[in-house]
């Protein structure tokens, strides 16, 4: 009769170890390589976020203006666009901001012309900051960072 028995830590031990190689392989990849958000959790933590100086000036918050053609506007959410917050302000709008004939954000160009029965005329990016300093948070006037004329985009 053998009297060796299976100890549930040995069995464990390979499974763990390779469970934390993942996570730890994951976190050195975000690190390196420029990836989307939605790798939560390996890129979801304020130490990948940039540094703040006092007296700076923050925009991080980003606005869509729809202009229609009888100059009334609206207000286009991250959500319209079946976009999240992060993907909305770290992704979209830094690419409009650069160049608005981008391939990879036509389809959004696309859907922001078909928005409200074709009502957009041009498409305004805003921000309004905020001043970061030892006194505390304190709102900037709107500043408007461009103006996307959508049918010239076509």
């Amino acid at each position: 009769m053998d009297n060796r028995h299976i100890n549930p830590h040995a069995v464990l031990f390979p499974i763990t170890s390779l469970i934390i190689l993942v996570f730890l392989v994951s976190q050195v990849a975000v690190i390196i390589i420029p990836v989307m958000f939605y790798y939560w959790p390996f890129m979801d933590y304020p130490m990948y976020s940039g540094v703040r100086y006092e007296n700076e000036m923050v925009n991080d918050n980003y606005v869509l203006v729809g202009i229609k053609f009888d100059a009334q506007e609206q207000n286009v959410t991250h959500k319209e666009l079946g976009l999240s917050f992060f993907q909305f302000n770290d992704w979209l709008v830094p690419r409009l901001l650069k160049n608005e004939k981008d391939q990879t954000i036509r389809p959004y160009l696309d859907q922001l012309r078909a928005m409200n029965n074709h009502a957009f005329q041009r498409i305004r990016i805003q921000a309004k900051p905020v001043l970061i300093s030892r006194s505390g948070i304190s709102e900037a006037p709107m500043q408007v960072f461009k103006v996307i004329d959508l049918h010239l985009q076509e």
